[in-house]
Formats: structure tokens, C-alpha cells, sequence
């Protein structure tokens, strides 16, 4: 199966990241998953360009505080959807920023896929 598009995910805590990266493997497979440990690798990948990239989830503090909102304003209006995830309830600021959508940490599987779906509808 040819992919749509990738999908990348940046967050700083490795647990998360793989139920992330299993979520969207089942439920989104005509996808390639992009994986980030932390922001600062994330943003050196979109500096090389965002061709092919369908979405982009990050947590805000990928270790450094509010760099998720750093990376989403910086490139949140180059066509690719951001979902911005925190335990912090900072959805105004992610929103005012360019995140298409905000997910409070602990979000439901639900929650989050159908967020994610609405995304890749965008």
C-alpha cells in the first residue's frame, strides 16, 4: 500500500510515544509515522521541508518548556495541521498559535482519534 502522507509525533516521554505510534499504526495505517524524542530534533526535521508530512503531534514541553508552542507557531501556517498535547491546560495559547487542535493529557484513545481523524480530513 502506497502512504498517504506521514505523520509525525514529538514528545519527550517514551511510553507515550509508542501507545501514540500503535494508535496510528491500527487505526490510520495508510500512513508512515515519523518518531521524536524531543522537540529540537522534531524542528530540524521541518526545516528540511514539509513535503509529504500530513500531520504533526507534539507535546508542548519536548523537554524544553513551551517549545511546542514554539515549533506550532513557527510553521503552523504552512499547510500541515499541529495537535498540540499537555498536561498543562494551555489550550488557548496552542490554539492562538496555529494548533489545529489541543489534547489535555491524560486524553482517551477515543479523544485522540477522532482528533486525529478530523486533522487528516483538513
Amino acid at each position: 500500500m502506497e502512504k498517504k502522507g506521514k505523520i509525525l509525533i514529538a514528545d519527550d516521554n517514551g511510553p507515550i510515544r509508542e501507545i501514540l505510534s500503535e494508535i496510528i499504526g491500527e487505526s490510520f495505517p495508510e500512513y508512515s509515522l515519523g518518531i521524536f524524542e524531543e522537540g529540537h530534533s522534531l524542528r530540524s526535521d521541518l526545516a528540511k521541508g514539509l513535503e509529504g508530512t500530513a500531520l504533526i503531534i507534539a507535546d508542548n514541553d519536548v523537554p524544553e518548556k513551551n517549545l511546542g508552542l514554539k515549533i506550532t507557531k513557527e510553521y503552523s501556517g504552512r499547510g500541515v495541521p499541529f495537535i498540540m498535547m499537555s498536561g498543562y491546560n494551555i489550550e488557548k495559547e496552542a490554539i492562538q498559535n496555529g494548533a489545529y487542535g489541543f489534547l489535555l493529557k491524560p486524553f482517551g484513545l477515543f479523544e485522540f482519534k477522532k482528533m486525529v481523524g478530523e486533522s487528516l480530513e483538513k
